[in-house]
């Protein structure tokens, strides 16, 4: 494989965080404008993921 170079590697990362549901959501208050709550370590099932509150919280949302 080769190398993809730094910004097309980036941009690599961005697409797959993306496709996994992940939307830029960094801190509580945009969890919050993205109508999720923040949750210590894992969404409880009927919850999904959508990104992080901080570095141990994850940022869930209903299904």
């Amino acid at each position: 494989m080769r190398n993809l170079g730094p910004l097309s590697a980036q941009y690599f990362f961005n697409l797959i965080f993306l496709h996994a549901g992940f939307a830029g959501i960094g801190n509580s208050k945009q969890c919050r404008k993205a109508r999720g709550k923040c949750v210590k370590r894992r969404c409880p099932g009927s919850l999904k993921r959508i990104g992080n509150c901080s570095r141990k919280v994850a940022c869930c949302r209903k299904k």
